[in-house]
């Protein structure tokens, strides 16, 4: 299992994606943050809210440890998000890793919201 500080943590144990807090990440190129504003307006009127804070690992322990109810994002490097992906893994996160059958998807949340937040963002 995952722990901070010590104590073991767990993800979040919403159930409703318009109870959720959502975080992701965008490209540095126009192109991919074009077609990561397109997901982007499914989500935002889906979730309680986004945050974007620049680090795919932070927001991958923050699902971890139930700061943020999921986190989505495509296109990252392996290094960018390996551990935070272990975390929250470890701490029973949901996850999806990101491959060329998914688009490079990455999804990771509490088991509650997990299918659909999949779905929206597919």
């Amino acid at each position: 299992g995952a722990r901070l500080d010590g104590s073991t943590i767990e993800p979040s144990t919403v159930t409703r994606l318009a109870e959720s807090l959502i975080g992701t990440g965008f490209s540095y190129t126009s192109q991919g943050r074009a077609t990561e504003a397109e997901y982007l307006a499914r989500v935002l009127p889906t979730a309680r809210d986004i945050r974007c804070f620049g680090s795919a690992a932070l927001n991958l322990c923050w699902v971890a440890c139930g700061r943020l109810d999921g986190f989505y994002q495509r296109n990252m490097q392996y290094w960018d998000y390996a551990a935070g992906e272990l975390i929250a893994a470890e701490a029973g996160a949901a996850v999806v890793r990101p491959s060329s059958e998914n688009g490079q998807l990455m999804v990771a949340s509490g088991p509650g919201i997990h299918g659909g937040l999949v779905r929206l963002v597919s």
